[in-house]
């Protein structure tokens, strides 16, 4: 499998370097040392005027297909666009249809952690101590004076919209909420979700129940608190078929949140958690998302 990351990744900037973008990307490439490099991937999954319901269809998938792709794998015949001495960052985007706060990460950032734990036949039971728990160890040893963790509980819908409410109407509104947890995709709805803990089972120590909240309820109450990053440590939840904004990351970016990290894969615990310090280590030294991301895409291989 590895031997071949190199074969696609050559065949996902064949199109770029055999059109009439190589010129342009080649100056991209060589920019000065000062300049960072970010390769963009945007796409409108609107159909054109006068499209039929067929058109409309394949518009909406190539939009999803686009969107999916690994860009980060793509070779030059060099090195891949996120390593070497000038990694660039890979941004998935959405057409912006209205105005969007960008997250300040002046210190402390304020981070709710969200960490549902249901045991049922929908999801089965993590161990907060290799995925939570290192979480909440790194924010906290990056000092009181970088970050101020928030642990939700319950973790529920309506706990986490009460909460919301009260850190913005104490005037420290979060700037990250972190989701920790399952995510899924319904095939046959078309749309992503994520696994709470049923309300009613708040006070069981074990075997509580299932709570699907769907991607665009939770992207409404993204927006209503304007929260401007959200952290999806869950699986499947960059993952959609036929509408980009039918995933969870894709239903937040379209409610108006600024910026989403997701997963459109399973990762093993390990992988994610290597990723997650790294990530808010950057971004609570005042680093871009992007520099962030960066910095957790290189634990994954620089082992």
């Amino acid at each position: 499998m590895e031997r071949k990351l190199e074969e696609w990744g050559r065949l996902l900037a064949e199109p770029i370097l055999s059109t009439i973008a190589c010129e342009a990307f080649e100056l991209w490439k060589h920019a000065p040392p000062d300049v960072a490099r970010r390769f963009s991937v945007l796409v409108d999954a609107d159909p054109l005027p006068g499209s039929n319901e067929e058109m409309a269809k394949a518009t909406r998938q190539g939009a999803t297909l686009l969107l999916g792709l690994p860009w980060e794998l793509a070779h030059d015949g060099e090195s891949y666009l996120f390593q070497g001495v000038r990694p660039a960052q890979v941004r998935r985007r959405l057409r912006n249809r209205e105005a969007v706060a960008p997250l300040v990460t002046e210190a402390p950032v304020r981070v709710l952690v969200v960490s549902p734990r249901p045991e049922d036949a929908h999801a089965g039971y993590i161990d907060h101590r290799v995925s939570a728990r290192p979480l909440v160890e790194a924010l906290e040893a990056l000092g009181e004076k970088a970050s101020e963790v928030t642990l939700l509980g319950p973790p529920t819908k309506p706990a986490l919209e009460a909460e919301l409410l009260r850190a913005r109407d104490a005037g420290f509104p979060y700037q990250v909420v972190h989701f920790d947890g399952h995510g899924t995709y319904d095939k046959k709805r078309g749309i992503g979700a994520l696994c709470f803990e049923h309300p009613e089972d708040s006070d069981l120590l074990a075997r509580r129940r299932t709570t699907m909240v769907r991607a665009d309820e939770l992207a409404a109450v993204m927006r209503a608190h304007r929260v401007p990053l959200v952290f999806l440590e869950a699986c499947e939840t960059a993952r959609a078929e036929d509408d980009p904004t039918a995933s969870v990351a894709g239903q937040l970016l379209a409610g108006g949140v600024a910026s989403v990290v997701a997963m459109s894969h399973s990762v093993l615990v390990e992988t994610a958690k290597r990723f997650v310090e790294a990530f808010y280590r950057e971004l609570m030294a005042g680093r871009r998302i992007g520099d962030a991301m960066l910095a957790g895409q290189h634990t994954g291989t620089c082992q």
